[in-house]
């Protein structure tokens, strides 16, 4: 493409395949999966985690980069409590620059030894609809730039869709499956009748 820089090019180009990649998909962990991996594509540097709303909580559903996987002390939160459900509850970006200065913080053994030092969190929405929170460590000090949280919540956007996509069809799958079962209960023949 004529008058686009390298690397925004190369930017396009790895966001248009992510997408790809999270829609190719329904099933909701391989989507899970397929973000956190998707992250670290945008930035290598980084840890992801994807948390999923679940009614009033937030479930932490995959992560990438981390050094020890599913290692952190909680995996549940409710919407406002810990960096994910806050992010969630807002429904707006979370930065912090520095993760053991803050207050809000409540897995902080873990990210001790992780070794984070800066948080930014996204919220992912569907239709108005909160799905989950896209969860960004960095190990320094790191202030995103806008253009930085921008690739990221278009990323985010994309992943939303995928998610609510694989809830969608988990749900109509789960509604066939009972149909059907209840189909063969009806059409069952009956056992024979001991006469006697």
């Amino acid at each position: 493409m004529p008058g686009i820089a390298p690397d925004t090019r190369r930017l396009f180009e790895t966001l248009a395949r992510l997408g790809r990649a999270v829609s190719s998909t329904l099933d909701p962990d391989q989507v899970l999966r397929t973000i956190v991996r998707g992250v670290l594509d945008l930035a290598p540097e980084v840890v992801a985690r994807i948390w999923v709303v679940e009614g009033e909580t937030v479930r932490l559903g995959a992560e990438a980069g981390t050094r020890v996987p599913d290692r952190s002390d909680r995996q549940v939160f409710s919407l406002g409590e810990g960096l994910a459900g806050l992010t969630a509850l807002a429904a707006e970006p979370l930065f912090i620059a520095d993760v053991s200065a803050d207050p809000r913080v409540i897995n902080r053994d873990w990210m001790r030894e992780e070794g984070f030092v800066s948080f930014l969190g996204l919220p992912l929405l569907a239709d108005g609809q909160r799905v989950g929170v896209l969860s960004v460590f960095t190990r320094r000090r790191r202030e995103f730039s806008p253009e930085e949280i921008e690739i990221f919540r278009a990323f985010g956007d994309q992943a939303a869709i995928a998610i609510q996509n694989a809830r969608l069809h988990a749900g109509v799958q789960a509604w066939a499956e009972e149909r059907d079962g209840q189909v063969r209960w009806r059409l069952a023949p009956e056992p024979p009748r001991r006469t006697g």
